[in-house]
């Protein structure tokens, strides 16, 4: 019996902490790390109107790649760098991938409304302008080794 309870009781804290809150702090809805970083991140829509949110572009892109069937995203925001407070497209963004600049989960990428933004950013720190069928790859080929389509 008290092993049935304990049982409940880890599931639940897991549960909590899985649906993207954990000790009144928003994680992310694929790493679940704490959202702590303004200028990186993402949101995923639905097509039911459901908002996932990410702490890195990295993990909204591994997310659609092996959680969520493209048919059921509605949208991809990824968080402006250059304005943190701004959303833009995600499939029309531009980013820099720059060990100079590390993101929450290590790929070190950062979103940019403009080619000339991300292009800007890269005179600056190094690194690598890439589209988001490009960080689709990266991610496809680092963190799946190739192994989802």
């Amino acid at each position: 019996m008290r092993s049935r309870i304990v049982l409940a009781v880890v599931l639940g804290w897991a549960l909590v902490a899985f649906a993207g809150v954990y000790e009144g702090h928003r994680t992310c809805d694929y790493c679940h790390m704490f959202l702590d970083h303004e200028d990186f991140g993402g949101r995923l829509k639905t097509v039911q109107g459901k908002t996932l949110i990410f702490d890195a572009s990295e993990c909204m892109a591994a997310f659609s790649l092996s959680k969520i069937d493209p048919k059921e995203i509605r949208a991809l925001r990824s968080v402006d760098h250059a304005h943190p407070g701004k959303l833009l497209d995600a499939k029309r963004a531009w980013y820099l991938r720059s060990d100079a600049r590390p993101s929450p989960m290590a790929v070190n990428l950062s979103a940019y409304a403009s080619r000339a933004e991300a292009e800007r950013a890269r005179t600056a720190l190094g690194g690598d302008v890439l589209t988001w069928d490009q960080v689709m790859e990266l991610i496809k080929q680092r963190w799946f080794k190739g192994k989802v389509d």
